[in-house]
């Protein structure tokens, strides 16, 4: 068992819930190109899904360009944010002093006194 803390990032469950929507929409154009391809079927099935149909044949395109957009901004900011989160939980925690350089930062500094010295 690890000894992390669980801390909770808002952009995963953004995330998740885009990518959902994305599958979704994907699923049903998909659908939707296969019923255009082949018109044959059940006239009331075609009936009740006609509607549906035509809204993804006219705005299928730019609903999954948006959620794409969607995905990659929550990506992003989930990547960008994730140490935020990760150390918020752990000040929250009592785990880290709020007073505790990170770790990231006092190697940089080292690594810049070594330089230093070299010349």
């Amino acid at each position: 068992m690890s000894n992390q803390p669980k801390y909770f990032n808002p952009f995963f469950a953004l995330l998740l819930v885009v990518g959902i929507a994305f599958v979704v929409s994907c699923c049903a154009y998909g659908v939707m190109i296969i019923k255009f391809m082949n018109p044959g079927g059940p006239i009331e099935e075609a009936q009740v899904q006609i509607s549906f149909l035509e809204f993804l044949y006219d705005h299928g395109n730019t609903i999954l360009m948006v959620e794409l957009a969607l995905l990659t901004v929550c990506t992003f900011g989930a990547i960008m944010t994730d140490d935020f989160w990760k150390d918020r939980s752990e000040r929250k925690r009592g785990l880290v002093s709020s007073e505790q350089e990170p770790l990231s930062n006092s190697s940089e500094s080292e690594a810049g006194n070594l330089n230093s010295d070299s010349d």
